[in-house]
């Protein structure tokens, strides 16, 4: 494993990102300034995206017209770098269509657990106790219906293969896991590999993840130390205490020497990321707490014309 730089220990409160929602009939709504000091979008260097519910489309894919306006941001000296829940291999199914290699550009992934500069490498991560992860597989102990799954960086685990897993995962665009044979043997593995797991993945196979199955893993999570974010409806993540996306933003900043970061977002899972950015701008779609927060806000991911990553880059390289 390449050499990286520890998390320190902060606490953050749970938080939940509501299910994609759907592209409306009616016409978007213009993206518009909130009357907040949002200073100098001209001195911007760095633009940190979500990416369900920002980046991507309510389709879960990225718009052409949002691959263009990354390619012109990184023509102009102002990358935009992926800021997300998902693996950088499930963030690289989604760019590769525009032809942008992940693993050469600085990102913040697994909600924070682990962030990586730009030649690819950690800077920065913060992996599970084994305790943590045995617990994790208690919380399922009986249910048949909800998967544990486990991630280290770019590599997922699973206890078993299925249809299902296979389905769900192609339709996010994401590489299926890795079947270890049953959680015993999943377990012993990890163990004995001495493998680090940044992110402990609570998956429905049955559609919605239901509340006493997310009453269970909050608690685990609590007694834990750790942090429960639900990213989309069908599951919910658990990441090692203090892990958010805002320490990502940070590291990046101490990092990789950015001055300026706009952080761009949707979702509950992004109050940190916009509360580090020096220009926090909330999605068209975004939650109401979130655009309290915000300095800027820019379109929704439904508006096919100007989806809201780019219209935050036409605004930047106008300015």
């Amino acid at each position: 494993m390449p050499a990286s730089s520890t998390y320190s220990d902060v606490s953050t409160a749970d938080s939940i990102e509501p299910s994609i929602p759907a592209p409306s009939s009616s016409p978007p709504p213009s993206s518009s300034l909130i009357n907040k000091s949002g200073g100098d979008l001209s001195a911007v260097d760095l633009i940190c995206a979500d990416m369900d519910g920002t980046l991507l489309s309510p389709d879960h894919n990225i718009p052409d017209i949002t691959f263009n306006r990354i390619n012109k941001a990184d023509n102009n000296g102002c990358p935009v770098v992926p800021a997300t829940g998902r693996s950088r291999a499930s963030a690289v199914q989604c760019f590769a269509r525009g032809g942008i290699d992940l693993y050469s550009r600085p990102g913040i992934y697994l909600n924070g657990a682990i962030t990586y500069d730009h030649t690819g490498a950690v800077v920065a991560e913060k992996i599970h106790s084994y305790t943590d992860i045995v617990e994790a597989v208690r919380v399922v102990e009986g249910v048949d219906d909800v998967v544990v799954l486990l991630y280290n960086g770019d590599r997922v685990l699973a206890p078993y293969s299925s249809g299902r897993i296979e389905e769900i995962y192609g339709s996010l665009h994401t590489p299926c896991p890795e079947d270890c044979g049953s959680y015993e043997k999943m377990l012993s593995k990890i163990h004995d590999e001495a493998i680090p797991i940044n992110l402990i993945h609570f998956m429905s196979l049955e559609g919605r993840l239901q509340e006493d199955m997310l009453r269970k893993i909050r608690t685990f999570s609590e007694s834990s130390g750790c942090t429960a974010a639900q990213s989309l409806w069908r599951s919910c993540d658990v990441v090692p205490a203090g892990v958010n996306k805002g320490l990502g933003v940070k590291v990046l900043k101490e990092n990789q020497g950015y001055k300026r970061v706009a952080c761009i977002g949707d979702a509950l899972n992004d109050l940190e990321m916009l509360q580090e950015a020096d220009v926090p701008v909330a999605m068209g779609n975004a939650l109401p707490e979130i655009k309290k927060i915000a300095s800027l806000e820019v379109n929704p991911n439904s508006n096919s014309e100007l989806p809201g990553v780019a219209d935050l880059v036409d605004r930047i390289l106008s300015s």
